[in-house]
Formats: structure tokens, sequence, C-alpha cells
């Protein structure tokens, strides 16, 4: 059964209206360095209400150990998704600690992915494979999906990279072994970290569409 993500919320209303919708995950972002970035004072209270009705995962961007453990213990998340260079020792430390760790890796060549996802498949419970770009995704750009179609890798994938209800339907994932999900985020936005619930409501419809 293929999972719906939604990455890079902030605003407390917004992230009850799209966790009412029942995506899979919520991806929330604890980078500074993104537009998506919930904020200093951010409060423990806004991941409570949502637990109930979806799973949030904690988006960090090249953060020390201390830093993500201490935000994870602090907001109670479970997930982890790493999506800047942190090494296959960095995740398994993560790990160790009882986290599941999701680890994006850039979306360059078939051989690319292959040589990335075999460095981190001990260390990592999941793969998010996204375009390559500077900014750590969010761009809203997508990358050609036929270098995926047939790829065996060592580890299940979400899939990323400038996805929405209508992108979605052109994707073969009955061509695409270890898919379990998709991940979207600036095609569903209204403005950085502000969700329409109209488009993440086609955008969860459109997954479950493809699991028919």
């Amino acid at each position: 059964m293929l999972k719906a993500k939604i990455c890079g919320l902030r605003e407390k209303e917004n992230i009850q209206e799209i966790a009412a919708l029942k995506p899979d995950y919520i991806g929330l972002m604890f980078w500074p360095g993104s537009s998506r970035y919930v904020g200093e004072n951010w409060q423990t209270d806004n991941l409570n209400l949502i637990k109930r009705l979806t799973v949030p995962a904690g988006v960090f961007v090249n953060q020390t150990v201390t830093e993500i453990l201490e935000t994870a213990k602090k907001f109670g998340l479970d997930i982890v998704q790493l999506h800047g260079s942190e090494s296959p020792a960095m995740c398994l430390e993560l790990q160790s600690s009882g986290l599941e760790i999701i680890k994006a890796i850039p979306a360059t060549s078939r051989q690319g992915i292959q040589q990335q996802a075999g460095l981190y498949s001990k260390a990592v419970s999941m793969l998010l494979l996204d375009t390559p770009t500077q900014k750590h995704g969010g761009t809203g750009i997508s990358f050609p999906h036929e270098i995926l179609i047939d790829l065996q890798l060592p580890l299940p994938y979400f899939l990323s990279g400038g996805l929405n209800a209508e992108s979605i339907l052109n994707i073969p994932t009955d061509r695409l072994p270890g898919l379990i999900g998709f991940d979207a985020s600036s095609k569903l936005e209204i403005s950085p970290g502000l969700k329409s619930v109209e488009k993440c409501m086609a955008y969860i419809e459109a997954v479950k569409h493809k699991m028919m």
C-alpha cells in the first residue's frame, strides 16, 4: 500500500487542517535555513494535536546528532528525515538511539542512486529520492522517473520532487520496485509552509488511486 507524505508544514491551524485529511506522514522542517522552518517558538502542543491522525517526521539538514536528538525528544518524534550530507555513521548513531531514519539522496542517475543506497543500506530504514538541487528539497522541480524503472535497491523509498495529484497519476508505479510512497511539498502550497487543503486532498486521493 503506497503512502502519502506531505512535507513542509508550519502553521498550527494549517497543520490541523491537513492532518484531518489523514495523510500517512507529515514532515516538519527543523532546519533554520528553510523557508518552511517551524521557528524557534514552535510548541509541542502543535504536534500532540495531530499524532492521533498521522505520523510526524522531523526534517533536518546537516545538523548535529545532539541537536537532532534533543529536538526529537522535545517533540516526541520517532521518525527523522535527513536531507543533507549526513554520513552512514551518523545515521547509525541516530538509529541506535531508537529513531527511525529516512535518508534523502539525490536522484542523479541509476548508478548514483544505487551507490548511495548501498552506502546507507544498513544505516537507515527508508530512502527518499529527490531532485538534486542546492536547496535540499522543496523546489518544485521534478526529475526523469524513467531512471528508476526496474531499479532494484536495498531499501524501500519515497519518491519526491515536484509532485502533485496530476503528476502522480502518470508515474509507472508498477515498474518501480521498492517504492513505498510519495512525498510532496511545494506543489501543494499557497505559500512556503502553508498548504492548500484542496490540493492536499487531491494529492492524497491520487495516491490512493495508485493503490488500485
